[in-house]
């Protein structure tokens, strides 16, 4: 596990001390997110129990939502709204997803990068390790991902899962979110209007490029609440993966946001 994967660890976990001790005793800190909504992403789904576990929670707890309701104000205003977003195309989206998707009502957004979706079992592993820099698993035939079409909204990734920031030609980034757009258009039936930049990272090139590819939104993996972000090609999300439920709520509330905040303020001053 690399250093960057345990920090992120830690602050999930550090977040659950205080969202339990403001939930029982202070309850007024998490009453002023009412309303708000967030875009919880995940990536491999290996383990489903824990997922559906999660998921259960999060339903019981909050507004469970879709992008498009999202766009057009179908909120809860006494919850918080939460979204779910899915990246790179893993196969266990289908065998251990879908079913839970459909159980709990769930419409998510899947951001795919197109030139993983139909290889072969080795070839998707070898990508996994090579491009996306993560454990082998096999990703998504295209007829899988229209299954998942039919339940939630699928959007780009850009091929070869590139880290657009480091790339400076507009043209380039633009044929790496665009190849995506059309392949998910041809292989859903369905417009491509979103875009997750790969690692999260972005530049203003690769921001302004998104709009040019034809997308009419491009998000981040800064962490935040979607009301917060600062433009369309800028939408905020909160990486979550794999977590028991109180870490999962802990994020929600906005605890894991603080942490992080208060960490940068102590590397700042140590």
């Amino acid at each position: 596990m690399n250093r960057r994967y345990l920090k992120d660890r830690l602050r999930l976990y550090l977040a659950v001390a205080p969202y339990l001790f403001c939930r029982f005793l202070l309850p007024g800190i998490h009453a002023r997110n009412r309303g708000k909504t967030r875009v919880l992403v995940f990536h491999h789904l290996d383990e489903p129990d824990l997922f559906e576990r999660a998921v259960r929670a999060i339903s019981r707890r909050y507004h469970l939502i879709s992008f498009e309701q999202y766009l057009r104000g179908q909120k809860a205003s006494d919850r918080i709204n939460i979204i779910l977003a899915f990246d790179d195309g893993y196969h266990s989206w289908f065998t251990h997803g879908l079913p839970v998707f459909q159980k709990y009502n769930v419409h998510p957004l899947f951001f795919i990068n197109s030139d993983f979706i139909g290889l072969a079992e080795e070839e998707a592993k070898r990508y996994c390790r090579e491009a996306i820099g993560t454990w082998p698993e096999a990703g998504l035939a295209w007829k899988e991902l229209k299954a998942l079409a039919a339940q939630g909204e699928v959007g780009g990734h850009g091929r070869g899962h590139r880290d657009l920031s480091a790339i400076v030609d507009e043209s380039a980034i633009m044929e790496l979110m665009a190849s995506d757009r059309v392949a998910i258009e041809s292989a859903t039936g369905a417009p491509a209007r979103c875009f997750a930049y790969p690692f999260g990272r972005y530049s203003a090139i690769a921001s302004a490029s998104a709009e040019k590819a034809g997308y009419a939104y491009a998000f981040t993996s800064d962490s935040g609440f979607l009301e917060d972000s600062a433009s369309p090609f800028l939408l905020k999300r909160t990486n979550l993966g794999m977590r028991p439920p109180p870490v999962a709520l802990a994020v929600i509330e906005g605890w894991g946001d603080r942490i992080s905040a208060a960490m940068r303020l102590l590397k700042r001053y140590l």
